[in-house]
Formats: C-alpha cells, sequence, structure tokens
C-alpha cells in the first residue's frame, strides 16, 4: 500500500484559533461558548440557503465522538447552531466524515476516535466502502495549519493512520 497514494497533505488558512475569533459575531451566546471551550471543531462541507450543510451521517459521527470523550479531551463541537444545521446526502458509495478542525496536540487521539468509528462502521455495513476524512490541524502554536486528506479503502484507514501517527510522532520529538 503507498500512503502517498493515499494521503494528501497541503497548509491551509483554516485554524482553530480562527474559528474560534469568527464564532465571536454568532448571536447565539451558549454555541459561542461551546465552540470557544471546544477542541475539536466539525466544519460543513458547503453552504445552501443559509443552511449549513455537513456530510451525510454527521450527527452520528458526532455523538461517537462525544460517546468517546470520557475525559472530555476533545470537547467536540459544530460550528453552526441547529436551525443552519443540515445533512447533505450524497447517495454513493464513499462515506465522507465533516471536516475536523483542531490543535496538533491531539492528532493522535482523533487518530484513534476516528479509527474506532470506521471500524463500527465496516462491522455494521458488512461490506467494504471508501472513505474520506480531512484534518486541519495548527502547528508551531498555531502559526500554521495543515490539512491532512485520506480518500481510499476503509479497510485501508487504520493502517495509513498509524503510519501517519507515527510519522507525526516522531516530527515532533525531532
Amino acid at each position: 500500500m503507498d500512503f502517498n497514494k493515499l494521503i494528501k497533505i497541503e497548509n491551509t488558512d483554516i485554524s482553530l484559533n480562527k474559528l474560534k475569533k469568527k464564532s465571536e459575531a454568532l448571536n447565539n451566546l451558549d454555541l459561542r461558548e461551546q465552540i470557544n471551550n471546544s477542541k475539536l471543531l466539525l466544519i460543513p462541507t458547503r453552504t445552501v440557503n443559509e443552511k449549513e450543510l455537513y456530510p451525510e451521517g454527521t450527527g452520528d459521527f458526532y455523538r461517537f465522538l462525544i460517546d468517546q470523550d470520557d475525559s472530555k479531551e476533545l470537547l467536540a463541537e459544530f460550528i453552526v447552531d441547529d436551525e443552519n444545521y443540515g445533512e447533505l446526502e450524497l447517495h454513493s458509495d464513499i462515506v465522507y466524515l465533516a471536516t475536523m478542525v483542531f490543535s496538533g496536540v491531539v492528532l493522535p487521539i482523533i487518530i484513534n476516535v476516528v479509527s474506532d468509528y470506521i471500524t463500527e462502521m465496516r462491522k455494521r455495513k458488512n461490506e467494504e466502502f471508501d472513505v474520506e476524512v480531512s484534518y486541519i490541524f495548527e502547528e508551531d502554536g498555531g502559526k500554521t495549519s495543515k490539512k491532512i486528506t485520506y480518500k481510499g479503502k476503509a479497510e485501508n484507514f487504520d493502517e495509513t493512520m498509524k503510519s501517519l501517527k507515527e510519522n507525526f510522532e516522531n516530527d515532533r520529538q525531532n
């Protein structure tokens, strides 16, 4: 398996800090506070008629994140309120997960939780499928952000993410 064919890494202007600053303009004070306390934000795929659309199944994914976050290390949150939330049904063989934005410190935790989620999906579906997942995380104390996108077979996700996590941890030690 060629790691480089499944993973795309690029610089991005999106960051956890920028999203938190942008949330200061929200009228919903509860949501603003939840976003500011969060260490993991889920961002929409697109906007249609003022509705922020997330990939189909994002609500289930969010509940899984919350259930797995016993120690409250992630405090996952959407960046939209309930009235403006929607899911985009694509009816394809690819399972898309919402783009996750976070500090690089929690990357290993998020990789583990997402791998567990995809493993659970594989058990439920009883058939193979492709998956697309994007992580955006801050580096250098929030000065830069990287976007990592995995697009490939669900069965290869865990192994690919373990390699990514090892590379990330080795880079942090050097």
